[in-house]
């Protein structure tokens, strides 16, 4: 959205007059949070709608792909609408520099900067013939704008609630990219997980001693491979912002590896995914260069856990898991502490 733009969408807003006035910074932060939750929601409801359409058409795939990206869209609205600032310096007798006031200033036409290129990801979204490259690539996109706009709403709450302006650096770091380019070069923090760093998950701590890095046709992730826990567990960690986080165990199934079918207890799991790729894995051995690999994705006839499957030909990994919120992960690395 052009600059030009985003100053109509602002004027637009009836009663919208700036935070200049002490009076009524209040009542302009409230009025800009419910345009902005309005017009975020008209878009949740497109994505909610274009889900249903999938499941109507028991796309399942599809509708996994764009489950999470409109979760997150309809936490943001929701976020936006409802978010309560109390006896925030901003909205008391308390002395607010000009630097500070034009920082909210620059959020608010930041958030209004990210409706238009969200509806255009949609919009490719509709058009994409679900299941392919491009059908993947911009649902990633789009899970990636969403995520941008989480972290520009909460930086301007700091504002809001210190009173005080951000650091300039963190500031250019949210703003001075545009969202769309910004969106699609991110990836998330714990893609970067060095080896002896830690993780916490579901009220446990976990140490990275490993990791297979694999680049394939649908896409490039990363498996960690974990110390604690009572099995051996690993973490799925995409490269993009907008893919999927898994929790995953080791596992030793029945079957030929590759095989339409394999068998885990009284589970029988049918190969749903198969493609060639390469891989590098780094572990408490050492380290291989990139290699050939195969590798199948397998879903049970009920159920959520998946079956993942590297058949190296000499060796092979299966693993068991399901998606997770990354939200959920507690981070210890030298990257951060959110996952994403």
């Amino acid at each position: 959205m052009s600059t030009g733009r985003i100053e109509d969408f602002l004027n637009s807003i009836p009663g919208y007059g700036g935070y200049r006035s002490k009076e009524k910074r209040r009542d302009a932060d409230r009025l800009i949070r419910e345009r902005l939750a309005q017009d975020y929601g008209q878009l949740a409801d497109r994505l909610g709608r274009l889900a249903t359409r999938f499941a109507d058409e028991r796309d399942l795939a599809a509708v996994r792909v764009i489950t999470k990206p409109h979760g997150r869209l309809v936490t943001f609205r929701d976020r936006v609408r409802t978010a309560t600032y109390g006896y925030a310096p901003l909205f008391s007798e308390t002395e607010v520099d000009e630097g500070t006031l034009d920082q909210i200033a620059a959020f608010d036409r930041s958030l209004a900067d990210g409706l238009q290129p969200l509806g255009e990801q949609i919009e490719a979204l509709e058009q994409s013939a679900p299941g392919t490259d491009e059908f993947i690539t911009q649902a990633a996109h789009m899970a990636a704008l969403v995520e941008v706009l989480h972290e520009r709403f909460a930086g301007r709450g700091e504002i809001i609630e210190s009173g005080k302006s951000l650091e300039p650096q963190k500031v250019a770091a949210l703003l001075g990219v545009g969202i769309e380019n910004r969106a699609v070069d991110r990836r998330p923090t714990a893609y970067n997980l060095h080896d002896g760093e830690a993780i916490t998950f579901s009220g446990n701590d976990y140490t990275v001693i490993g990791r297979v890095t694999a680049e394939l046709p649908s896409g490039t992730w990363r498996d960690f491979q974990l110390k604690g826990g009572e099995n051996e567990s690993w973490l799925r960690v995409p490269a993009s912002a907008g893919g999927e986080f898994y929790w995953l165990q080791k596992v030793a199934a029945t079957g030929e590896i590759g095989a339409d079918k394999l068998q885990l207890g009284d589970t029988t799991f049918e190969r749903e995914h198969d493609e060639q790729g390469t891989t590098e894995v780094i572990g408490q051995k050492g380290s291989s260069a990139s290699s050939p690999v195969r590798y199948c994705r397998y879903r049970p006839f009920t159920g959520a856990e998946t079956l993942h499957v590297y058949d190296w030909s000499a060796d092979n990994l299966v693993l068991r898991g399901a998606v997770i919120d990354p939200l959920e992960l507690q981070v210890w690395s030298r990257e951060g502490r959110e996952a994403v």
